[in-house]
């Protein structure tokens, strides 16, 4: 596994003026890996917009390396980089604890009055952290509750097959503790939740002091 990123241009527009929607981030994903395109085959991709320091970035956690060229295409030349993820999964340990970030599309299930079943966003900022709170036992971690945050909240649009459509997005950041690693390692490589083609999922993690 790899765990890659690079900066954005945001300075030059007419660089990224492509860049309007949830699907033109999954189609610069899928392009910077070219050898998967020419051998037909797909793999799953995580892939997360995070702001740092006045400066945002594209990160993708993915099975192989990504093309450097095709990476920067709408990134700032010089940027790019890659490195080993399987490293820092093997020095996952039951009872560490980690500062950890994660935007998701959080969405429950409703039963109308014909019974049929149908996905809903959770509405509310405090029922959006309720939710996230309550998947602890898929994540494999313990939250530790006083310091888990919803930092930020809002909708985004995806265009897909001349389709628009709007996505919930709240973005939780605090601190964990590891309870089972191999549920914890699965997350991290596979995403948690719904739309993870398109920005959503990506679990990253920091040591904590």
């Amino acid at each position: 596994m790899y765990l890659s990123r690079v900066q954005i241009d945001y300075d030059n527009r007419a660089k990224i003026r492509d860049l309007t929607h949830l699907g033109a981030f999954h189609n610069w994903v899928e392009q910077s890996f070219p050898d998967e395109i020419s051998e037909g085959r797909h793999s799953r991709k995580l892939w997360r917009v995070d702001a740092l320091k006045g400066k945002r970035y594209l990160l993708i956690v993915s099975e192989s390396q990504p093309n450097r060229e095709k990476l920067e295409r709408y990134g700032v030349v010089g940027t790019a980089q890659s490195k080993d993820y399987d490293t820092f999964l093997s020095s996952l340990q039951q009872s560490h604890r980690y500062n950890f970030r994660v935007e998701l599309n959080p969405v429950t299930t409703v039963t109308d009055s014909s019974g049929k079943k149908r996905k809903i966003p959770v509405g509310a900022a405090n029922n959006q952290l309720q939710w996230f709170l309550g998947h602890a036992e898929q994540f494999g971690v313990e939250f530790q509750p006083d310091s888990v945050l919803l930092t930020s909240r809002g909708e985004k649009i995806l265009k897909h097959r001349k389709q628009r459509v709007t996505l919930s997005s709240a973005i939780f950041e605090g601190m964990l503790t590891v309870i089972d690693v191999d549920a914890l390692k699965s997350v991290l490589t596979n995403g948690f939740g719904r739309e993870k083609a398109y920005g959503f999922g990506l679990l990253t993690l920091i040591p904590a002091q």
